[in-house]
């Protein structure tokens, strides 16, 4: 069998939108439509400059391993960012000004613990737009150093990551920011939606670079669970293109929130 294991800085996440939990027999396409996929292939088709990660062959471990092939989807560069994050967050917001759900010079905001608000405030910037990033009290200095040398206003909220949304919500609806966020809620599901499938873009890349998906070539992709976006976009887009091929989330056994899930039902 040959395993491809994708991660960029780290990499990826799945969840219960694309059926994660669903009985064996039952078959889904993913998240996203054909036009959904279509939307992001011209976005990035008319941004040449925004150019693909190298996927890095691992012929000594696969050999060591016992396996056909192994790769790595290198994502320490991603538009001179340190993660994949900047997919979801430059498809995101330039997609909303495109649709007239955010103008420029509006505030963008959103709560993080790295590498997604710095991608927010990158992204932001860009856009013209200030950016406004909570944090936990006790984020990395360095994080959060990395985030305010993106131009963004970096907020410390006495708390936890959760404590830092409860805080950027209220903010936002006080002053009518535009909340940029990875994870859903009850009635917020555009905005994460749109950052997903930015994400899927990384999977086109690894197609495009010459690395079949299921069927005649990779059988597996190993994905980081994190908050289940990057999962949910490589599990949608191996669901739609390539069902055969299996995706496998890892996740650290002290943030095993997928496994809860799981084990959960929903």
């Amino acid at each position: 069998r040959s395993f491809a294991r994708h991660y960029n800085r780290w990499a990826i996440s799945v969840s219960p939108p694309v059926s994660a939990f669903a009985p064996r027999s039952t078959r889904t396409h993913g998240l996203f439509s054909a036009a959904d996929y279509a939307q992001m292939r011209a976005f990035f088709a008319a941004r040449p400059e925004l150019t693909a990660t190298p996927r890095r062959a691992l012929p000594g471990l696969a050999r060591d391993l016992g396996l056909a092939s192994l790769a790595a989807k290198d994502e320490s560069g991603r538009f001179g960012l340190n993660a994949f994050k900047l997919l979801g967050a430059r498809f995101t917001i330039e997609t909303l000004l495109a649709e007239g759900g955010l103008r420029r010079g509006a505030t963008v905001v959103c709560a993080s613990e790295g590498n997604h608000g710095r991608a927010v405030a990158r992204a932001a910037r860009e856009a013209g737009c200030p950016a406004r990033v909570y944090m936990a009290h006790d984020a990395a200095p360095a994080r959060a150093t990395a985030i305010a040398g993106e131009g963004a206003e970096v907020i410390r909220v006495d708390g936890s990551y959760d404590d830092a949304v409860r805080v950027l919500q209220k903010d936002a609806d006080a002053h009518g920011w535009t909340i940029v966020s990875d994870t859903a809620w009850p009635g917020y599901e555009r905005i994460p939606f749109l950052i997903m499938l930015g994400y899927t873009r990384m999977m086109d890349e690894i197609r495009d670079q010459g690395s079949a998906i299921g069927d005649q070539g990779f059988d597996a992709v190993f994905v980081q669970g994190g908050v289940g976006g990057l999962l949910c976009a490589v599990a949608s887009w191996c669901a739609f293109h390539t069902p055969r091929c299996k995706v496998i989330s890892v996740e650290p056994t002290d943030a095993a929130c997928l496994k809860a899930s799981a084990e959960a039902g929903h």
